[in-house]
């Protein structure tokens, strides 16, 4: 016989033997218990030096100290199986602490960039609780996308990287409609790329979406400047000062818009300005939705109204679907920020969402008050529709 034969005979009764080993395997998983397989398959649960890191990072955040955080959970990353949502935190965290440069880096990186293909349910999509530091060990995104879209459209407007942020801020649109800060950052990033028309259709989105938000408006009046509509442009910055006394860009616009020659307004560079920067995913400012800090009187609804959309279903007899609506109040309890989670698992209208959500800047909260001061604060109400 010939060496090669023999070579080939050998290969062959090597990979039919392996090839049996394989099936005899599957056949004693089929006759196994359920629970048996599935703790057979289980992934191995996180060591101790590992929730111990987890816990450092999060007790980290919660004291504002972001640069420990960042700290802990790159020792955590070597010591747990690659982890998307360890890698996404890490990259806020770095960025909260003013390394813009590496969060940039690992927002791009390839446990994220599998995960911002984000086929899960969309009944999974929902805000990070506050005990999030479970989905930083097991070794699988359990994330909501819009998070990796929003942080990178952040840190690339952040760096000036408009065309970066343009991008990303179309996926954070596409993953979140129903946001009114993720279409007015699309705004901007479009206008400073001069793109006109979608610059000026995601900019009435916003202002539709989210009627507490200033930043629009004051936006607004600057690309009316720059048109020539010195009227108009005087109009928007009044409407921004009114929803925020304290914004001082469109202050500062409205004394120099009525001077002859004056120039324009440049373009603002900032997704959000004030005590409202504290809803920027990458922003050191707080307070933040998803840390934990004990307050000595928290916020009361002194002033509200039950807007007619609530009742306007057209099923009187099915149960309502409720909705969680955050909202962050300054430190005199005005709404300034309106966060509306995501709609698709609810079934509602967004429309008749966006008429409840626009009665919201006239309610009045009682001011949280912390260590005896006035503070800003998130606080949420829970909305009943009726189908």
């Amino acid at each position: 016989m010939e060496p090669l034969a023999i070579v080939n005979r050998s290969a062959f009764c090597i990979a039919a033997r392996r090839l049996g080993a394989v099936v005899a395997l599957g056949l004693t998983l089929l006759t196994l218990p359920a629970g048996l397989v599935l703790a057979a398959t289980a992934a191995k649960p996180p060591s101790s030096a590992a929730i111990a890191l987890a816990g450092d990072a999060r007790r980290c955040e919660d004291q504002d100290d972001y640069a420990g955080a960042a700290t802990a959970l790159r020792k955590l990353r070597r010591v747990v199986p690659r982890d998307a949502d360890l890698e996404l935190w890490l990259a806020v965290f770095e960025a909260r602490s003013g390394d813009l440069d590496s969060a940039r880096v690992r927002l791009a990186g390839p446990a994220l960039r599998a995960a911002q293909a984000d086929t899960m349910p969309a009944r999974r999509w929902a805000a990070y609780p506050w005990r999030k530091e479970s989905t930083w060990t097991d070794g699988k995104w359990t994330g909501w996308h819009w998070y990796l879209w929003r942080a990178r459209a952040e840190v690339a407007a952040a760096l000036g990287r408009w065309s970066d942020a343009l991008t990303a801020s179309r996926h954070a649109t596409a993953a979140r409609p129903e946001s009114g800060r993720d279409w007015y950052a699309r705004s901007l990033c479009a206008a400073h790329l001069g793109l006109t028309s979608e610059s000026d259709s995601a900019l009435a989105r916003a202002m539709h979406l989210d009627p507490a938000l200033p930043e629009p408006h004051y936006l607004a009046g600057v690309l009316a400047w720059r048109a020539g509509q010195r009227g108009n442009a005087g109009s928007e910055f009044r409407r921004a000062v009114a929803m925020d006394s304290a914004y001082r860009a469109p202050t500062l616009a409205l004394l120099h818009v009525i001077l002859p020659g004056a120039s324009p307004d440049s373009l603002p560079s900032e997704l959000l300005s004030g005590v409202r920067r504290a809803g920027l995913l990458t922003s050191a400012d707080g307070p933040k939705r998803e840390e934990f800090h004990t307050l000595e009187v928290t916020p009361a609804a002194m002033v509200k109204e039950d807007p007619p959309e609530l009742a306007a279903g057209r099923q009187p007899d099915a149960p309502p679907v409720k909705l969680t609506v955050a909202m962050l109040l300054d430190s005199e309890g005005h709404v300034t920020l309106i966060d509306v989670p995501n709609l698709k698992p609810t079934g509602l209208d967004p429309e008749r969402v966006a008429a409840v959500i626009a009665t919201l800047p006239r309610w009045q909260f009682s001011p949280a008050v912390s260590d005896g001061v006035n503070t800003p604060s998130w606080t949420a109400w829970v909305f009943e529709f009726q189908p």
